[in-house]
């Protein structure tokens, strides 16, 4: 009903969160659904749905694509931070806390970050490496485009606070936390919870 081609509704504030909806449905599910039918037939044509649904969306993943495997070093050299103090303990925290993650907690923390569980596509920037240090500490007026990077931004927000991921942007918002075990707390608590994000099995 919002199509402009038949002269549809406008958009207002009343309207706005049922546009939303209707687009997100569209784009996700309307303009893929000739394949996503083809592939649901492709399983029932097999006695398998009671079956698949022991799995998590991360087990069919791995049974589909195969084994992924992905190293603390492989994921921290993808990460930035940005906004952080010199004194900050926040970076230190969280560069430890990944290398003291499983194989499944490194790819959880991906999903929730980027909605993929796939690095994103590596910058050819030679000067990544001196842009990081630069924007970790605060000392770039403006946050820098960085292909193939995932950003951890400082929020001043208070420690009570829960990370936030902005999967378009592969960017976590995270606060300063007063040690590695509180920021292990609220990053883990987000990750054993992909599912409220619609990355997981609902």
């Amino acid at each position: 009903e919002f199509d402009e081609e038949d002269g549809g509704a406008d958009v207002t504030n009343d309207n706005v969160k049922q546009y939303i909806r209707l687009r997100a449905e569209k784009e996700i599910v309307g303009q893929r659904r000739g394949r996503l039918e083809a592939m649901r037939k492709g399983f029932s044509d097999l006695p398998l749905g009671p079956h698949l649904r022991l799995f998590s969306v991360f087990d069919l993943m791995s049974l589909v694509c195969g084994k992924q495997e992905l190293t603390s070093e492989e994921l921290l050299e993808r990460i930035k931070f940005t906004g952080y103090n010199r004194r900050s303990q926040t970076p230190t925290y969280f560069r430890n806390m990944i290398r003291n993650f499983s194989n499944t907690l490194r790819l959880r923390f991906l999903s929730f970050v980027t909605a993929s569980t796939a690095l994103p596509r590596k910058s050819t920037n030679s000067n990544s490496h001196h842009q990081n240090r630069n924007s970790m500490f605060g000392d770039s007026d403006e946050e820098e485009e960085c292909s193939g990077m995932i950003t951890i931004k400082y929020v001043p927000w208070g420690s009570h606070r829960f990370p936030l991921a902005h999967t378009c942007f592969d960017r976590l918002d995270l606060p300063e936390y007063e040690s590695e075990a509180i920021l292990s707390t609220k990053l883990t608590w987000c990750l054993d919870n992909l599912e409220m994000s619609g990355f997981g099995e609902s």
